[in-house]
């Protein structure tokens, strides 16, 4: 059911994911800080998973979310920068993204709260986040491009 809250989320989670698509650091950063002044860690949790659904629609195709259990196929980002296994931030956004497609809700949920008290860790998770989202994106409309422009 829809409210202000979702409504206002969504809106900024679509804004903040095409200025970084557009590569747009400022705009990105603007739309992230009004998440935060307006809802505060509860609002980038939010923005965390419409970003995690956007990479599950983008990269997995759309592939359904588990249950939880983590009984049926379970899906495993690999940490997406690989120059730097010490990046704490992106392997945050390689976790947060896996356990959200898997459905394991409270893994997702313990992730972001845990990450608040260290502060490189959790705003370098969600900048990655950010990015993962923003590139799997771009990848997809530079692959819609080169479709049509072949046809």
């Amino acid at each position: 059911m829809p409210n202000e809250y979702s409504d206002f989320i969504v809106e900024q989670a679509s804004l903040l994911l095409e200025a970084a698509v557009r590569l747009d650091d400022e705009t990105t950063a603007e739309v992230l800080g009004a998440i935060v002044e307006r809802h505060g860690h509860r609002g980038v949790y939010s923005l965390c998973v419409c970003l995690a659904d956007t990479v599950r629609q983008i990269a997995f195709n759309n592939q359904p979310r588990g249950d939880g259990t983590l009984t049926g196929p379970i899906v495993v980002v690999e940490q997406y920068d690989h120059t730097d296994l010490r990046n704490t931030g992106d392997l945050w956004a390689s976790r947060f993204v896996s356990s959200y497609i898997n459905g394991d809700d409270e893994t997702t949920k313990s992730l972001f709260t845990s990450s608040i008290t260290d502060v490189a860790t959790h705003v370098g998770g969600v900048t990655e986040l950010i990015c993962m989202a923003a590139d799997v994106t771009r990848q997809r409309l530079n692959e819609n491009r080169d479709r049509e422009s072949r046809n």
